[in-house]
């Protein structure tokens, strides 16, 4: 009765299980071909009355594993990223252009002023 498996599924559907892992790890490769991910197991004990009874071995892609919607909502994130990027780009350009203006403005009439002053005209005032 020990160490006797109650129920695997590799075990059971060989060719299915085979199939959902190779589809897992060609989604994620084809996501993100720099990925370190791989398949891993893990066991963990099944206890009741701080005693274990049993253990379940688990296996899973690690470190994470990212679905088609999870795919999905990281396309739409990075193009609300990229729309606020453009217009946070547009809007400094704009206010930019602004205060240059109104700060060269008041410089180049400081300078008409001077060169007034230069050529001998002491009467202006500004």
């Amino acid at each position: 009765m020990e160490n006797r498996s109650i129920w695997d599924a590799e075990a059971r559907d060989t060719v299915l299980c085979s199939q959902m892992m190779n589809d897992i790890f060609q989604r994620m490769m084809m996501k993100y071909p720099n990925g370190v991910g791989k398949f891993t197991s893990k066991t963990i004990d099944i206890t009741k009355d701080n005693k274990t009874i049993g253990t379940v071995n688990i296996s899973y892609f690690g470190p994470y594993f990212l679905s088609e919607n999870d795919f999905q909502f990281l396309n739409a994130l990075n193009m609300i990223f990229l729309g606020i990027g453009i217009f946070s780009l547009a809007f400094s350009v704009v206010i930019g252009a602004f205060l240059a203006k109104r700060l060269s403005r008041l410089i180049l009439e400081t300078v008409s002023v001077t060169k007034q002053i230069s050529d001998g005209d002491y009467k202006v005032r500004h």
